[in-house]
């Protein structure tokens, strides 16, 4: 029998390798108290991020490799989330569609320098 992938597991390695300085899970728990300070300012009681947003934060940084051409680690990122979170008992598992796939990569790609959201979701994101 085949072990089902596990994003969390992966991320965490990956976010843990020697050679990250400033992309580590640091920077991720940054980006994610950043948006639940947002949320109690606006005081919704809506979570204040979508689950496009919430994975798009997990795996924005996920491929990270010195002095790469500018947008090859966003674009790498993307493809590495879009990738796993594509597995369908990961889509069925966390409540993701193919709709919800697009709007990750998008957000990952919109965090290239110089971070220009190009739809709604990517705001609170970048």
């Amino acid at each position: 029998m085949q072990k089902e992938f596990d994003p969390m597991m992966w991320l965490y390695a990956q976010y843990n390798e020697p050679h990250r300085k400033y992309h580590t899970w640091e920077h991720i728990a940054h980006m994610l108290m950043r948006a639940g300070e947002i949320h109690q300012l606006t005081g919704d009681n809506v979570s204040v991020l979508t689950k496009p947003q919430f994975w798009a934060i997990l795996y924005h940084d996920a491929a990270y490799e010195v002095h790469q051409p500018a947008g090859a680690n966003e674009r790498g990122s993307a493809h590495i989330a879009c990738k796993h979170l594509s597995q369908p008992w990961v889509m069925a598992g966390h409540g993701l569609s193919f709709e919800d796939l697009k709007t990750i990569e998008q957000i990952i790609l919109d965090t290239t320098a110089p971070h220009t959201a190009t739809i709604l979701a990517s705001e609170l994101v970048i």
